[in-house]
């Protein structure tokens, strides 16, 4: 009888084992840990060369996390939203707060949370800062001037623009800095603030970003068109993702049926000189150095397409959040809506999937209510949300990946290559 039990327990064993094996085969996510922190879908985590994670909420706390997933500090920054922060060769680190009134605006924070100065002088900050090799930090705004200033918060100079610079700058190999405005213009100004170059772009479509290509190139994006200028402003080259076919099946025809290869982000350029694109259609397209759609890649379909879904590693992969949304009518009045599937992906250089880790929680979803006027808003997503809400995944030091999810920021072991 003991023999017996004990080869029933053998099996047992076995049987779980093989369910584990299975189970790790299919995909399951090995999730490290989860830090809770309030919900935020624009706030891309920061990883340091230490380990530390800075992740920031919609109240205007900014947070530092250590690498097991404690908290290491917290600060509070005013009442707003907190974006993507950059850090400084100090350790200082840099914090866009996009909020309106006085709350907008751009704050430097010690590596120990002490606040060494808030400066509002731009309004709402909503992208990134970018940083001279100076040490100037170089801020648009909602109040349409851009501003150069020094490590200690005072203004070095500003130039004034005829819209809103809602786009990151970007530093050239030149050490210049360009930038673009919604007045339809790409500026490029000295260190000193001299404006060399302030060029039209488009009659029609607002340029959204501006960025720097590894030979000192500026990529500018035109709501579906990319322009590819040399550092002195001469038009290499120019791309319509119109132009490249992409299927619209699936989930593709509900969602997104509004919506055209669309891009609020930065593109991602690679060391070979290629170029990935996230379009507000659901796919990401990659280009070639000299301007040819090569592929375009299904990235699944999220309602908040002005997100930045891409990142670059260190061996310049490619890691790439997927979320699929999904809604289901409950009524003449109401709908279900949420993520139906989401993961993380890393591609290499040349497109091709490396491996994929499925995020848990599938389709987390809420009711929501249409009323009569704001009918024609519920087709763009109006009301209450609840998506896994997935940012740009960054890689840390160990190997470790973070992505920023609605409900926090979650580590993720990546399997061995």
């Amino acid at each position: 009888m003991k023999w017996k039990n004990q080869g029933w327990l053998w099996a047992i064993g076995l049987l779980i084992g093989a369910m584990l094996v299975i189970l790790f085969s299919t995909g399951a996510t090995p999730i490290k840990w989860t830090f809770n922190v309030g919900a935020n879908g624009y706030n891309v985590p920061l990883v340091t060369a230490d380990g530390t994670i800075y992740v920031g909420d919609s109240g205007g706390r900014l947070f530092a996390v250590n690498p097991d997933g404690t908290e290491k500090w917290s600060v509070n920054l005013g009442l707003a939203l907190i974006t993507e922060p950059v850090i400084a060769p100090d350790g200082t680190l840099y914090v866009p707060l996009f909020m309106s009134g006085l709350a907008g605006g751009i704050a430097s924070v010690k590596a120990d949370g002490t606040i060494n100065w808030i400066f509002h002088g731009t309004g709402p900050v909503f992208a990134a800062p970018a940083l001279g090799n100076d040490g100037t930090i170089y801020v648009g705004g909602y109040h349409s001037n851009f501003f150069a200033l020094n490590p200690d918060g005072t203004v070095r100079w500003t130039i004034e623009t005829g819209g809103v610079i809602a786009g990151k700058s970007a530093v050239t190999s030149l050490g210049e800095v360009a930038f673009v405005s919604s007045d339809d213009h790409l500026y490029i100004a000295s260190p000193d603030g001299q404006l060399r170059l302030r060029k039209k772009l488009s009659e029609e479509h607002h340029a959204h970003t501006v960025t720097s290509a590894p030979d000192g190139a500026l990529l500018v994006t035109l709501v579906s068109e990319l322009r590819f200028f040399t550092s002195g402003g001469d038009t290499k080259w120019t791309t319509n993702l119109r132009d490249f076919a992409v299927p619209r099946t699936g989930s593709h025809t509900v969602l997104t049926a509004h919506l055209g290869p669309y891009v609020y982000v930065n593109p991602q350029c690679m060391a070979d000189g290629s170029i990935f694109v996230y379009a507000a259609n659901g796919y990401t397209y990659r280009i070639s150095s000299l301007g040819k759609i090569l592929a375009a890649i299904d990235t699944g379909e999220n309602e908040n397409h002005d997100r930045q879904p891409m990142g670059v590693t260190s061996g310049n992969e490619l890691l790439l959040a997927y979320e699929k949304t999904l809604r289901i009518p409950t009524g003449a009045g109401s709908y279900l809506t949420g993520t139906e599937e989401a993961a993380v992906v890393k591609l290499a250089i040349d497109g091709t999937e490396q491996w994929r880790l499925p995020i848990p929680g599938r389709f987390n979803a809420l009711r929501m209510l249409e009323f009569g006027r704001f009918s024609q808003q519920r087709q763009f997503g109006f009301g209450q949300r609840d998506y896994q809400g997935l940012l740009k995944p960054v890689m840390g030091p160990d190997g470790t990946v973070y992505v920023r999810a609605m409900r926090g920021l979650i580590a993720i072991q990546p399997p061995r290559n």
